[in-house]
């Protein structure tokens, strides 16, 4: 059986620059998180291509820490081809609490609005659900319109949650 090829050069080999100066993986990249994955060799499995840049570039990765993309800035919010990138200078590492916080920051992440997986209304159908209370509808019939409960009618008419809790701290 033929040697394997050493496992820096398999990873270089399938990476292409960008004008961001991103190392963009153009091997394997899992579909439902868009991070690239490599055999690791030695029957030793499959491992992210940005954690395995890291160890051969860097260092090792301590337990519990997250090897992160500074180059996320780069791309729009709603993008997720930053998580290509194997460019060591555009890695750090960090707490997932320090992760979460940056994305949360960079506004990624964030499940407001219409990037939300679970809404029920586009931005577009709660101003026409305001705009049918506020022509004198019910929040009842504004609900069977868009077949939605009465108390999510009143949450979205409110304003949201913030609104709701606005009001509900005032004083009387």
């Amino acid at each position: 059986m033929p040697a394997r090829r050493d496992l820096k050069v398999r990873l270089l080999e399938k990476v292409v620059v960008n004008e961001h100066g991103c190392w963009v993986w153009q091997g394997h990249v899992m579909a439902t998180t868009g991070y690239g994955r490599i055999g690791t060799g030695n029957g030793k499995g499959t491992d992210l291509t940005h954690r395995v840049s890291w160890r051969l570039h860097r260092d090792s990765i301590p337990d519990g820490i997250y090897v992160c993309h500074s180059c996320d800035a780069f791309y729009p919010v709603d993008s997720i081809e930053y998580r290509r990138c194997i460019n060591p200078e555009h890695l750090y590492l960090d707490t997932n609490s320090g992760n979460v916080k940056r994305a949360f920051a960079l506004g990624r992440n964030s499940h407001d609005g219409e990037r939300n997986p679970a809404r029920k209304l586009s931005l577009a159908d709660v101003e026409e659900a305001k705009a049918m209370v506020a022509g004198g509808r019910t929040v009842a019939d504004v609900a069977r319109h868009f077949n939605l409960s009465h108390s999510a009618i009143k949450y979205h008419v409110a304003g949201g949650i913030e609104a709701l809790r606005a009001r509900r701290h005032q004083s009387p």
